[in-house]
């Protein structure tokens, strides 16, 4: 469980860079953002509605909470022009290099870096190789507008990339906590495929054999959209020829 105190830990008052043409927003403009939102299938919760007013004003936002707390769905739903969310851990088979090309073909956007911490460490050369760091100093250089989410403690981050990246991040982002339980459900049900009566063709048809139709059919003609006798199937051979 994440604790309400994460910020202080690491990321606590991160003032982040923001655009000088930044909007003053105001709490009707926060409103109609949320309503938005809500329409796109968001519920925005107090400790998110506080992300969302950083949005508006332009800020990098570091959202940070346990597993299922709706982070990654808060930058699909915060913004009705698609965010670009780049997860290391789709990268994962892929070398230093390839990601390093990967982040570049992505540096004139906005971008989620999804899930930092649980990437991989990679290895350059026989040598252990943390990604994270240039990706933070790129996006420093070039002043993209960037956000990270991470399920992982704030001493845990401190640990694996140290203070200098963690520094820079300050630099780009506000840091926001997600507490919460997770608010993914089991939406999906395993609907078991069809069964069929294969009778007939194992009585008359000398290509069914071995439980099933040797020419690839996969529904008995009784059983199809036109229900025929197997004599009509295009595949059926008599038994015994």
């Amino acid at each position: 469980m994440f604790r309400n105190s994460l910020t202080d830990d690491i990321l606590a008052n991160i003032s982040g860079i923001k655009k000088a043409s930044a909007p003053k927003v105001t709490e009707a403009d926060v409103d109609a953002q949320v309503e938005r939102m809500r329409i796109r299938g968001y519920e925005p919760s107090e400790q998110s509605r506080a992300a969302v007013r950083a949005y508006l004003e332009c800020y990098g936002l570091f959202l940070m909470g346990n597993v299922g707390t709706g982070k990654t769905f808060f930058f699909k739903k915060v913004n009705p022009t698609p965010i670009t969310i780049f997860s290391l851990q789709d990268h994962a088979l892929d070398s230093a290099e390839e990601i390093k090309a990967s982040v570049l073909g992505v540096q004139d956007r906005e971008v989620v870096f999804d899930d930092i911490g649980t990437e991989p460490t990679l290895n350059r050369y026989g040598t252990r190789f943390e990604i994270l760091p240039w990706i933070v100093e790129q996006r420093l250089e070039l002043r993209c507008r960037t956000h990270f989410t991470t399920n992982i403690q704030g001493a845990q981050l401190r640990e694996r990339y140290g203070d200098r990246t963690l520094d820079r991040i300050k630099s780009l982002c506000k840091a926001f906590p997600f507490t919460g339980e997770s608010q993914r459900t089991c939406v999906q049900r395993y609907i078991p495929p069809p069964t069929y009566d294969w009778t007939l063709c194992r009585e008359r048809c000398a290509n069914f054999n071995g439980g099933r139709c040797a020419c690839g059919v996969t529904v008995p003609p009784d059983c199809c959209e036109w229900p025929e006798p197997p004599e009509e199937c295009r595949h059926f051979k008599k038994l015994g020829e």
